[in-house]
């Protein structure tokens, strides 16, 4: 099996497909693309393969925060993808920016290796420039993603700005009453 057989693929209209088929050229489910009832091969990129598999190996930032100023969380559990990003800022020049980003994703290695390389990049940000950030922008370090993929980069920014949405109200240890 290749590489890509190894990958998570966790949305319905993968799981509802009762065969992993091996497709031409060596390719499996996990990179295709679904039409209608028909499995279509996606060309393969191996400088992608090779960076989703390095942050797949070594993620940055994986696991919860329990100090964090900010949480969101974007996805569905009866889908299967799934993605929670925790924030903390701090003081810097005058700016509060990002002092460090976390998450834990329920999804394919893509997504996971899209908020791993994206919560390395938060850092030093405002929540503007956070917010402003792109899910093409935030996957930019991996590459161009395939079309099949973009939802992965779509999750990190989902839960990137319904973290930052919730920034003002995420509950504080010192906050008085």
């Amino acid at each position: 099996l290749s590489d890509w057989s190894s990958d998570v693929c966790s949305s319905d209209l993968y799981r509802r497909r009762s065969q992993i088929a091996a497709l031409p050229f060596g390719e499996f489910v996990c990179n295709t693309r679904l039409t209608s009832n028909m499995i279509v091969p996606v060309k393969k990129n191996d400088e992608l393969e090779s960076k989703i598999e390095e942050a797949i190996k070594n993620p940055r930032n994986l696991g919860e925060m329990k100090d964090a100023d900010a949480i969101g969380t974007v996805g569905s559990a009866d889908c299967g993808d799934m993605l929670r990003m925790w924030i903390k800022f701090k003081e810097e020049n005058g700016r509060k920016v990002i002092d460090r980003a976390t998450f834990q994703s329920f999804g394919c290695q893509t997504a996971i290796a899209v908020a791993s390389v994206a919560t390395e990049m938060l850092r030093g940000k405002t929540a503007d420039e956070a917010k402003s950030m792109s899910g093409e922008e935030l996957a930019a370090p991996l590459g161009p993603l395939p079309p099949v993929k973009i939802h992965c980069a779509q999750l990190v920014e989902g839960a990137l700005r319904s973290a930052l949405g919730a920034e003002t109200t995420a509950p504080r240890s010192n906050r008085s009453e």
